[in-house]
């Protein structure tokens, strides 16, 4: 993990970020998530209100990578979970307990729909994420990926769990599409 301030390179996903404080207003601290395939980043404030990117070194195609069978087994789910745990337990320290987490990850409207019957919200609560991932475990022990409509490729199984360990460990309620 590493923490960027106003890295030129990102110019694009702060100029994201901006427009969502501005647009969001009344909410303490906004989080911004963004998935991509070999890094994770976090958009967000420092304890100083400066604008910080945390740069996670996992994404989907770093974690997709562990994954060799579809749907993955136990064990290779419980590898990924774990190199996730193991980067994110050093941003723990740094992201404040009063932060909103919002993405414009296109993944996240698929997570939603599965895991709502209604698919009319634009936020994914961490309950709703637990309960999509324990469906999604019973697959991998053995159920068959026809009794539900979850994707069990690696890239989707990739970005479940990354969203999932984040909203978990670095305790996000829930997640906002914007």
């Amino acid at each position: 993990m590493k923490i960027l301030k106003n890295d030129p390179a990102y110019q694009t996903l702060l100029d994201n970020y901006n427009n969502l404080i501005s647009t969001y207003q009344d909410t303490d601290i906004l989080s911004l998530l963004c998935i991509q395939s070999s890094q994770t980043l976090i958009v967000t404030k420092d304890e100083e209100l400066n604008t910080i990117i945390i740069v996670l070194n996992l994404g989907t195609d770093t974690i997709g990578a562990i994954f060799n069978e579809e749907p993955p087994p136990p064990e290779e789910i419980e590898k990924a979970i774990n190199i996730i745990e193991d980067e994110l337990m050093l941003a723990v320290r740094v992201l404040g307990p009063d932060t909103e987490l919002c993405s414009k990850d296109v993944f996240l409207k698929t997570i939603i729909n599965l895991a709502y019957t209604s698919a009319t919200s634009n936020n994914l609560s961490r309950v709703a994420m637990e309960a999509l991932f324990t469906r999604f475990a019973v697959i991998s022990m053995g159920r068959s990926p026809q009794t539900d409509a979850i994707p069990v490729n690696a890239s989707f199984s990739a970005n479940m769990l990354i969203l999932r360990e984040i909203m978990h460990h670095l305790k996000f309620e829930k997640i906002l599409v914007v």
